[in-house]
């Protein structure tokens, strides 16, 4: 299984980096990008959907409930883009908002552990990712890899909304207090204090 699945990932393949790159401009190009997920698979999400949305995009992640997602979904049309990350295990959830995306005419972007996955009809970019790793669990890395090489592709275009949004977004306020939030600081007593 491992040997299969490693010669269907070919990172540096064409066909692995065409998808990186048409999921890149599919999420640019978007007026809305919903990703769903479930499971290890909302790790990579948040990755995407925060540093995606730091660079401008408008990116919600649905990766609640089935039928929270499903609300999110059944919003999308033409011009919006909808990302899938599944690993391991396709719930028949996941499976139906991908091709719900698809019928309402979203850009559908795949990425899975498996080239062969379901997933692959509704996929409009379908990047597959090995999940094989030292534990029973499956490892994260490869998708991870995944993510952030479409962040890459998405922070290399040269337009104003990419380079303008990360200055502003984490800049601190005047008197060094963030903008949101309380300030955790360790007392010389080393006794957690709130300011």
């Amino acid at each position: 299984m491992l040997q299969v699945e490693l010669r269907e990932f070919d990172p540096v393949g064409n066909a692995q980096l065409h998808a990186i790159r048409a999921a890149a401009q599919a999420i640019k190009a978007a007026r809305r990008t919903v990703v769903v997920s479930s499971g290890s698979g909302t790790g990579p999400a948040h990755v995407l959907g925060y540093l995606g949305t730091i660079m401008g995009c408008d990116i919600q992640l649905a990766l609640g409930s089935s039928t929270g997602q499903a609300a999110q979904v059944a919003r999308l049309q033409e011009g919006d883009c909808l990302v899938v990350l599944n690993i391991w295990r396709l719930t028949r959830a996941i499976r139906g908002l991908a091709r719900v995306g698809r019928e309402r005419g979203a850009t559908v972007c795949v990425l899975t552990d498996l080239r062969s996955s379901p997933l692959a009809d509704d996929a409009h970019h379908l990047i597959a990712t090995p999940i094989e790793g030292i534990q029973a669990g499956p490892s994260l890395t490869a998708m991870v890899a995944a993510v952030q090489a479409i962040l890459a592709e998405m922070a290399d275009d040269d337009s104003a909304r990419v380079r303008r949004r990360p200055e502003g977004v984490e800049r601190p306020r005047p008197h060094g207090r963030p903008a949101l939030g309380r300030v955790f600081r360790i007392a010389p007593s080393h006794r957690p204090t709130w300011r």
